[in-house]
């Protein structure tokens, strides 16, 4: 059960590093013309196109990666609790 929480852990944490770095990156590269930049935005879409959907418009800023590292450490926290 230990090997699940840790490798749950990693996963997370690895998770939020990406989000992290995509958010980094989109202030100073645009597009996804860059490789790095091209990967970061497949591995974090499909966690943040459904919350932008949820989310009301406000315009250039973004609050969906904030919204996400949120939800990825309540589910770390849920994860540890409860296993």
């Amino acid at each position: 059960m230990e090997f699940l929480i840790q490798t749950a852990n990693i996963i997370i944490d690895l998770l939020i590093l990406v989000i992290f770095l995509r958010m980094i990156l989109s202030w100073f590269v645009r597009g996804n013309e860059n490789v790095l930049n091209n990967f970061l935005i497949q591995c974090t879409e499909p966690i943040l196109r459904p919350i932008r959907r949820l989310l009301p418009g406000t315009g250039p800023l973004d609050f969906s990666p904030m919204i996400a590292i949120l939800l990825l450490e309540v589910i770390r926290n849920i994860i540890n609790v409860l296993l």
